[in-house]
């Protein structure tokens, strides 16, 4: 519910949520029917997209800040190449109304509540247009722990296969991709990759790195040994689970 407050000259708008009930989901333990309805509800959103025209539109993926200030943010010649050639490699996909929408933007654990294993998606303050692909990516990317939390590399693959395989059953109830969409899933979690790789660079405290976690340490070290060698996230062919 919005509302419209006039004070002179200055006006403010009111806003009310409705309350969303459920416990923050934790990483890669929730059940298979959670994850599928998270992904049922991606889908169905991702179809909605197809048939919505706003009013205003919100920026492209290319226009998030975490991009177009990153060479502010990571002072590392190495890595400002390897996001622009990451976005080169993005630019040259095909872009039409079945691949390419509004999407929520960042569908990850710390965006969505579990009510008795009924998912409740929040904070859609990082909407914008891109592929539905980048959407899958992105929760991918966040569902599957670094090997600092899981060393197994063969157990690493088995949670993010449960994951994936949920998550597309939900959302091929709603929504369909084409096999090119899912073949560009490893390509968009690199973006992910680099886009974190920049919000840490931006907002930690990078002459005080010994004092750092361990986990904030090893999971920067690891992100961006992955993106300047060409080592894959996860190593899976999605189009094949």
């Amino acid at each position: 519910m919005l509302k419209l407050l006039n004070k002179t000259d200055n006006c403010f708008i009111a806003t009310a949520f409705e309350f969303a009930p459920g416990r923050r989901a934790e990483i890669c333990i929730e059940s298979d029917i959670f994850y599928e309805r998270i992904g049922r509800f991606t889908g169905k959103m991702h179809k909605l997209s197809k048939q919505f025209s706003p009013i205003q539109k919100r920026y492209d993926w290319n226009d998030n800040a975490a991009i177009t200030k990153f060479q502010n943010y990571v002072p590392n010649e190495m890595l400002q190449q390897k996001l622009e050639l990451i976005i080169s490699q993005i630019q040259s996909l095909s872009r039409d109304r079945d691949s390419f929408g509004l999407i929520h933007g960042d569908i990850s654990p710390g965006n969505y509540l579990n009510h008795e294993d009924h998912p409740s998606i929040i904070d859609f303050d990082q909407c914008e247009y891109s592929w539905f692909a980048s959407e899958i990516a992105t929760s991918i990317f966040h569902e599957t722990p670094i090997p600092f939390i899981i060393t197994d590399v063969n157990r690493r693959k088995t949670i993010t296969k449960r994951f994936f395989s949920n998550f597309f059953q939900g959302y091929s109830k709603e929504n369909s991709l084409s096999r090119s969409s899912l073949d560009a899933i490893p390509l968009f979690i690199n973006l992910r990759q680099a886009i974190v790789i920049g919000l840490i660079y931006r907002s930690s405290d990078m002459g005080n790195f010994d004092n750092w976690s361990n986990w904030n340490k090893e999971a920067l070290t690891f992100y961006i040994n992955n993106i300047k060698n060409d080592i894959p996230y996860i190593d899976l062919d999605f189009t094949s689970l």
